[in-house]
């Protein structure tokens, strides 16, 4: 019986299931492959860099602080109020800021670029980790697969050698039959032999005079295949000729159209290199050109801007010493109408004069306050007031007032019946809804006093004004106004 070594290594040596590859890789670098191939030039926006942001919100903070600052200096030269020329001081000092916002946009520019460089060489480094990790798991899978294919070779060979061994010993058994049954067919076949040999005779002799035939008519043949070679071997001769004139021609012809061709692009290159100097002399000179009128035209616009902001510094102080001058006449007139009024005093052609008011209207002043020192010596008479009443039209009023009174007082009486007894209050200066209140309103509120001295107060007015004027702008520059008066 034949030795099985398969039966006994398959136990020691078992094969288990073919190692798979699962690819994990592949995939990943695909999608990292498409976004390093589609993340196009770089590009900068400071509108989506926070850090230039972060620069704007310091500067413009720092910016608006100056601008305070500046316009509080200039404020504090004329008095405490604002104007135009702090306005514009400032404003040049917030404007000093944003200049400096430029001067950080090309490092911020270069610190975006290598951001965007190490961003790119990351993904980089990225897709050639992964390729790595894919080889060595494609590598550490060749090897599990070498082993396993060694492993099975190994068994294989084994059942094989059980196979030949077995084989073997099987085909030697059955030839050791085969030759005790060749030997007796041997002998029949001696016996046969010798009637086929004395038949072969006879056969072999009648075959060699019809092969002597066929010699014969082969010679022939093989003679008229060698004319026939001959005529063919001529043909082939001629064609081979007439072919290599041909590719002679065409070779001449091919040499020709190369040596034109080579000399029109030679040709077409020396143009096409003299435009290209050509225009970059004229981009060089338009360059120039542009730079220039770009460098006059800056400086015109600075002279210009320089004399327009001289002209309106001018312009500014002088209206400033206009309002003084208007302010200060407007002051002695009202001085002069609540000393007249009070007091029936006849004032001078000279105080008339620098209060600008008319001898007419000084006159007629003085004859009211003798009328009313006239109501007032009445005790159930018209008398004279401060106070509240409506107009025609509906709209309330605060001013002087005419009244029906009962107590001679005048002036309370005439408040209560002109707010609710059927008076008639003298227009006020300034409305209940402040929709046209103007700085005039302001000045004529703050100069108007009665016989007792000032009516309204700076409180009062300040209060009226920063509760019913909406607008924020006309509020503050009313207030500013009132402060201007009260100085």
């Amino acid at each position: 019986m034949a030795l099985n070594l398969y039966e006994k290594w398959a136990s020691a040596v078992p094969l288990g299931d073919r190692p798979t590859y699962t690819d994990k890789y592949s995939s990943k670098m695909e999608d990292l492959y498409k976004q390093i191939s589609g993340r196009g030039p770089f590009q900068y926006d400071t509108a989506k860099d926070p850090l230039f942001q972060g620069y704007k919100d310091q500067y413009m903070a720092a910016g608006k602080l100056a601008m305070k600052d500046t316009m509080g200096q200039a404020a504090a030269l004329t008095g405490g109020y604002a104007n135009t020329y702090g306005q514009q001081v400032g404003q040049q000092a917030y404007d000093a800021y944003l200049q400096h916002l430029g001067d950080v946009i090309p490092s911020l520019y270069g610190m975006a670029m290598d951001q965007y460089k190490m961003q790119g060489d990351q993904m980089l480094q990225q897709y050639s980790m992964l390729g790595d990790m894919r080889d060595r798991d494609y590598g550490m899978y060749r090897d599990a697969l070498g082993d396993w294919e060694n492993t099975r070779n190994f068994l294989v060979s084994l059942q094989e050698g059980d196979y030949n061994r077995q084989f073997q010993e099987d085909q030697f058994n059955y030839q050791k039959s085969q030759d005790a049954w060749n030997n007796s067919f041997r002998q029949q076949q001696f016996n046969y032999q010798k009637e086929q040999d004395a038949y072969n005779n006879q056969f072999r002799q009648s075959q060699f005079d019809y092969q002597k035939s066929q010699d014969a008519y082969a010679r022939q043949l093989q003679e008229e295949q060698i004319a026939y070679q001959k005529m063919l071997d001529a043909y082939n001769r001629q064609w081979n000729e007439e072919n290599r004139d041909y590719q002679r021609q065409q070779d001449a012809y091919e040499r020709a159209w190369n040596e034109e061709n080579r000399d029109y692009q030679r040709k077409w290159n020396e143009e096409e290199r003299s435009y290209n100097r050509e225009q970059d002399e004229y981009d060089k000179q338009w360059n120039r050109e542009n730079r220039d009128y770009d460098r006059a035209w800056n400086e015109e616009n600075r002279d210009y801007t320089r004399a327009w902001n001289e002209e309106n510094r001018d312009y500014e102080r002088l209206i400033y010493e206009d309002e003084k001058s208007y302010n200060r006449s407007q002051d002695a007139y009202g001085n002069l109408y609540s000393l007249i009024a009070g007091s029936g005093y006849s004032p001078s052609d000279a105080e008339l004069a620098a209060a600008g008011m008319s001898r007419q209207a000084a006159d007629a002043l003085s004859a009211e306050y003798q009328r009313n020192v006239a109501l007032d010596n009445n005790s159930n008479g018209w008398v004279y007031g401060d106070g509240w009443g409506t107009a025609p039209d509906g709209t309330t009023y605060v001013g002087p007032a005419y009244g029906f009174g009962s107590s001679g007082s005048g002036k309370s009486s005439g408040k209560s019946s002109g707010s609710s007894g059927g008076g008639y209050s003298a227009p006020s200066v300034y409305e209940p809804y402040y929709s046209d209140y103007t700085r005039q309103d302001v000045t004529d509120a703050y100069n108007y006093r009665d016989e007792n001295g000032r009516m309204y107060s700076f409180e009062d007015i300040y209060q009226d004004i920063n509760e019913n004027v909406k607008d924020k702008n006309k509020r503050i520059d009313l207030l500013q106004w009132l402060r201007y008066e009260n100085q």
